[in-house]
C-alpha cells in the first residue's frame, strides 16, 4: 500500500510536538571505570592497552555517568583526575553502541576483533574531549558540556516515534540538577516527531522531438533539476541543461554534470553544503562538442570533438573555480610563463598584482571585462552597461 499525500508531514497520533513519553526513556547512573592514562594532549599513552585490557600501571580510575538509552545504546561523559601540571581535568563525550553495551557492563574498554587476526576494537566512540579547570567531577564535567550544546545530552531519537528531549531537572542557574550515582530513569517530551517526508526530488526531462513533416527527428535535449535534503542543514540542489547529448557523465553523487558529444552543449551550476556545513558552489558548461575518447591507460577522457584533429582541446570547460587572470605578459614571455594574478578562488587571491584586464567571451564573441579597478577590487563590466564586483 503506497502512502496518499494526506500522509506526508503529520505526526503519529499522540506523538505531536510537546507530547509526553509516557515511561522511560533513559537512565542515568555513575559508575568508577578503570581507563587508560592519557598524555598532556589527552592522547592515550602508547603500550597502555594489551590484547585488549588496560595494563595495570599505565591505568587511571574515571568517574563515568552513563546515560542508557531505553532503546539505543548509551552515552558515557567520562572525567579524568586533575593532572599535576595545571591541576586541568580531562572529559570526554562517548557512545557505546547497543551491540556493545554487555562490554560497557562487564567493565571492558575494548571487544575482539570483527576480524580474526586483527587488534580488538575500542567500544567507546569519543566525539568531543577537552581539558577543564576546576576539580575533577563528573557532575561538574556535565555542565561543562550542558552549557556548550544542551541537545548533545539531552536529544533521545526514539525510532518510529521522533526526538525528545529527556527532561533532565534543572538547577535555576542554567545547568543540570547533580546525577545521583544510583539508577535514575527519565521521561522526555517530544521535541521532533517522526513523520513520512521527502528528502529529495528529482526531476528529468528528455523529449524527442520531430520535425514538422516527421522527416527526421530534432537534436534531443536534457533537462535535470533536483533536490537533495536529508536533513535541515544539508542541502544540494543543481540544475543540469543538455542540447545534443550522446553521453552524460555523472558526479560521484549519481547527478550529471557534464555531456559528451559532437555538438553538445551542456550547463550545470549547483549549491550545496559538505558535512562540516561548507558551503559549496559549482558552475560548469561545455559547447562546440566534446567526446569521450580512449586515454592510453584503458580509461576514457573528455576531450574538444575535431574529426580532423584528435589533439587534446586546452580549453574545453569553464569552472567559475578556474585560474582565469594572467598579467601582462612582456615581449618575451611565452604563454606557459603566464603570471596568474588577482581574483582565483572565491575568497581567494594570488597575491599578484593584474596588470591587464580579462576578457569574457561566448563562443568567440567578447562579452565583458574584468579588470582591477581599485586595489583589491575586481570588477566585471558586460556589453549590456551592467557591471558587478568579482568576489566581494
Amino acid at each position: 500500500v503506497f502512502p496518499e499525500s494526506t500522509n506526508f508531514f503529520i505526526p503519529r497520533s499522540g506523538l505531536d510536538k510537546g507530547a509526553d513519553s509516557n515511561g522511560s526513556i533513559v537512565k542515568t547512573s555513575i559508575v568508577n571505570y578503570v581507563f587508560p592514562q592519557v598524555d598532556e594532549d589527552g592522547r592515550t599513552l602508547a603500550g597502555s592497552i594489551e590484547e585488549g585490557k588496560v595494563v595495570s600501571d599505565k591505568a587511571v580510575n574515571v568517574s563515568i555517568l552513563r546515560m542508557d538509552y531505553d532503546y539505543s545504546g548509551s552515552a558515557a561523559i567520562i572525567a579524568y583526575p586533575n593532572r599535576d601540571s595545571d591541576n586541568k581535568y580531562l572529559g570526554l563525550l562517548c557512545s557505546v553502541t547497543q551491540e556493545d553495551e554487555s562490554f560497557f557492563d562487564a567493565g571492558e574498554v575494548t571487544k575482539p576483533a570483527t576480524n580474526s587476526g586483527d587488534d580488538p576494537e575500542a567500544i567507546f566512540s569519543c566525539f568531543a574531549q577537552d581539558f577543564f579547570d576546576g576539580p575533577s567531577d563528573v557532575n561538574r564535567l556535565v555542565n561543562e558540556f550542558w552549557a556548550l550544546d544542551k541537545n548533545a545530552l539531552r536529544a533521545i531519537n526514539v525510532q518510529g516515534e521522533g526526538v525528545y528531549f529527556a527532561n533532565f531537572p534543572e538547577n535555576g542557574d542554567g545547568g543540570l540538577v547533580d546525577f545521583a550515582a544510583s539508577e535514575t530513569s527519565f521521561s522526555g517530551t517530544m521535541e521532533f516527531p517522526a513523520m513520512l517526508g521527502i528528502d529529495n526530488i528529482r526531476m528529468q526531462i528528455r523529449p524527442e522531438l520531430a520535425n514538422r513533416d516527421g522527416s527526421a527527428e530534432l537534436p534531443v535535449a536534457a533537462l535535470d533539476l533536483n533536490l537533495i535534503k536529508p536533513t535541515v542543514s544539508s542541502v544540494n540542489v543543481g540544475l543540469f541543461v543538455a542540447f545534443d547529448p550522446e553521453q552524460i557523465l555523472n558526479s560521484e553523487d549519481g547527478l550529471p554534470i557534464i555531456a559528451s558529444g559532437d555538438e553538445v552543449e551542456s550547463f550545470y551550476i549547483s549549491f550545496k553544503t559538505d558535512s562540516q556545513g561548507n558551503e559549496l558552489a559549482e558552475f560548469i558548461f561545455n559547447w562546440q562538442g566534446a567526446q569521450l575518447v580512449d586515454d592510453g591507460s584503458g580509461g576514457k577522457k573528455l576531450q574538444d570533438y575535431d574529426a580532423s584533429n584528435s589533439a587534446e582541446s586546452e580549453s574545453l570547460l569553464f569552472n567559475v573555480s578556474s585560474d582565469v587572470f594572467y598579467s601582462e605578459p612582456d615581449e618575451d614571455t611565452t604563454p606557459d610563463e603566464l603570471r596568474k594574478c588577482g581574483y582565483l578562488f572565491n575568497g581567494k587571491s594570488s597575491g599578484q598584482a593584474c596588470e591587464t584586464i580579462a576578457y569574457l567571451t561566448f563562443r568567440g564573441l567578447v562579452t565583458g571585462t574584468v579588470r582591477e579597478e581599485r586595489p583589491g577590487v575586481y570588477v566585471a563590466r558586460y556589453i549590456d552597461g551592467s557591471w558587478q564586483i568579482i568576489g566581494g
